[in-house]
């Protein structure tokens, strides 16, 4: 929760999601969101990536994290 609350209003409350934590119940979806790196990043780490978590604690299943992202540099 310290770090979400550090990161949240950032980056991810300009995208509608909530800093509140826990975070609650919900679907949330981000689309098209640009972030702009300022640090040069390696060419091996360009491309698409796509990713699922099945976040879980020692109490069950807390959620699912679906990401479709694609790392270029700038034009």
């Amino acid at each position: 929760c310290e770090l979400w609350s550090e990161v949240c209003p950032k980056y991810a409350e300009k995208f509608g999601l909530p800093c509140e934590c826990p975070i609650p119940a919900n679907v949330y979806s981000v689309s098209n969101a640009n972030v702009l790196i300022s640090k040069s990043l390696p060419a091996e780490l360009l491309g698409e990536y796509r990713a699922t978590a099945d976040v879980v604690s020692s109490q069950g299943h807390v959620g699912c994290i679906f990401i479709d992202l694609t790392i270029r540099k700038n034009q």
